[in-house]
């Protein structure tokens, strides 16, 4: 019978406990949505917020964050105009309530930086001090052994899920900056709006429909400019800067210039040679093919080169397509462009720019922890970017035309607005929305830009080897202080624009008087010991 009674009480408590358990699991459910699993231990340490935004188990202390930015705008006053800075202090307005709604108990302001080497701002110790400052990746590694900022790996691992997952499906945007993060410390959030030396020709989409145009490089260009211009349009076919113009066709005849645009060396030599303009036949032909293209007016040279495009000047500019998913363009709502990468090899990454986290900040999660929280959601970028209620049509600056692109309401002085400063410091592609004047591929156009493109490091420079301090070193800065004197000969350099009697061969007469062939062979010399 004691037996019995045993049984019967284990067995009572069995259920009991069964029942506990599935009582628990209904509530669990319930209180999370079936979002994460029980596995998922969160601890006061270390604090993920799930992609889905739920609020965070364990309440977090409230904190302020300061960011440190720079306004790169045509205004250096810009930060104080009212509508800038009316426009900067709605977003946080919005942002800041969607985050403390979020449970993440964070409150954000933005203090504006002088300029990116503003450091004694950014780490003041009377005042406001920036919890993460927007910097430069090729500073990143002095500033940081000079103590200013952390290395971010096990910060972006603990505390950043959704960046994390952000970086792994942009591997172009490590690969760009020459990192391995699992290998090698990252001092700055880089976003996926990166800078390429590989250029775009955007051009109106009625033309380029109408002449059934198909540009893969400067060539082909070329060709479309002559095609347009035969077909009787009015208007200049293309406008460019002439630099880009430069790089494209010497890039596209095997050459890259170093240090200055009057001598190059050549992309597949294993030598260290380099070779004057005046001796580079492709450079000649260059200068002939601009000298006919000013003269048949199949370009012209404007102050900017979207105004040009905006104002109906002409129908096609040169330009880099990361310029397009943040910069204030004031081109028409009812036109329309074609991107036509202008592809090749040999294309590098420019040097990062994000955000680091200051060495002084005493609260490095969090600022990771907000970082990563508004990669997580479409609806945080778009509050950061463009300041929220596009949806509802209530945003006093942008609106969403049919096709959910950017359009913008009114003009906002100056150009480059907040969306600008914004793109440079928190940005993902995927979540950003794409400007009314852009095909719905152009994200894709840009990612496959952005995949074709390698390293710096993956480019040797003659010099590269070179250690600073050598003898061989100081001489090479000897060398470059003496180049700096052929900039003097820009100006006759590029009279084929104004000049219809431009005599290429005067100008390489002068350059040669002026030592460019000798100082050419000076380099080569040191470059080859």
């Amino acid at each position: 019978k004691e037996k019995e009674k045993c049984m019967c009480k284990t067995m009572k408590r069995l259920l009991f406990i069964i029942i506990v358990c599935i009582m628990l699991g209904s509530i669990g459910c319930e209180s999370i949505g079936g979002m994460n699993k029980a596995s998922e231990a969160v601890t006061n340490e270390t604090v993920l917020l799930p992609e889905s935004i739920q609020k965070p188990v364990v309440e977090l202390p409230h904190v302020e964050i300061t960011l440190g930015l720079v306004a790169e705008t045509y205004s250096a006053e810009s930060p104080t105009t009212p509508e800038f800075a009316t426009q900067v202090e709605d977003m946080l307005t919005l942002l800041n309530q969607k985050a403390m709604d979020d449970g993440l108990n964070t409150t954000v302001k933005i203090k504006w930086l002088s300029s990116i080497y503003d450091l004694d701002m950014a780490n003041q110790k009377d005042g406001v001090q920036c919890d993460a400052y927007f910097i430069r990746q090729q500073d990143s590694l002095e500033l940081s052994q000079a103590g200013y900022i952390l290395p971010l790996n096990d910060l972006i691992k603990k505390h950043g899920p959704s960046y994390y997952k952000f970086l792994m499906e942009n591997p172009y945007v490590l690969k760009g900056m020459g990192i391995d993060l699992e290998y090698q410390p990252i001092y700055i959030l880089p976003t996926n709006r990166m800078g390429t030396d590989a250029n775009v020709v955007l051009m109106d989409k009625q033309i380029a429909d109408k002449y059934d145009l198909n540009i893969t490089n400067l060539d082909d260009y070329v060709e479309a400019m002559r095609t347009i211009k035969a077909g009787g349009e009015q208007k200049i076919p293309s406008s460019f800067n002439i630099f880009d113009f430069f790089d494209e066709y010497m890039g596209l005849h095997g050459y890259r210039n170093y240090p200055t645009i009057f001598s190059y060396f050549k992309l597949d030599d294993t030598g260290s040679t380099i070779y004057p303009a005046v001796e580079i036949d492709e450079y000649k032909q260059m200068l002939v093919l601009l000298q006919e293209l000013y003269n048949d007016q199949l370009t012209g040279s404007y102050r900017d080169l979207y105004t040009s495009l905006s104002m109906g000047e002409t129908y096609s500019i040169i330009t880099y397509p990361s310029l397009f998913l943040t910069q204030k363009n004031t081109l028409r709502k009812n036109k329309e462009f074609k991107i036509f990468p202008l592809m090749g090899s040999n294309r590098v990454y420019s040097q990062g720019v994000g955000l680091a986290i200051s060495a002084n900040t005493q609260n490095p999660d969090r600022v990771m922890m907000f970082i990563d929280w508004i990669y997580s959601d479409p609806e945080c970028m778009e509050i950061w970017l463009y300041g929220g209620g596009l949806s509802e049509g209530v945003n006093p600056y942008y609106a969403l035309d049919d096709k959910g692109r950017i359009t913008y309401k009114k003009p906002i002085d100056p150009m480059y607005d907040w969306l600008y400063v914004a793109g440079d410091t928190i940005f993902s592609m995927e979540l950003a929305r794409v400007p009314h004047y852009l095909p719905e591929g152009f994200v894709e156009i840009y990612i496959e830009i952005l995949n074709s493109c390698i390293p710096r490091s993956e480019m040797p420079y003659p010099g590269d080897s070179l250690e600073e301090g050598t003898g061989e070193y100081e001489e090479l800065q000897q060398l470059l202080d003496e180049c700096d004197k052929y900039y003097d000969y820009i100006p006759a350099l590029l009279e084929f624009r104004t000049n219809p009697n431009y005599d290429v061969n005067k100008v390489f007469k002068d350059l040669e008087d002026a030592g460019l062939k000798d100082t050419a062979q000076k380099l080569t010399d040191l470059f080859s010991k």
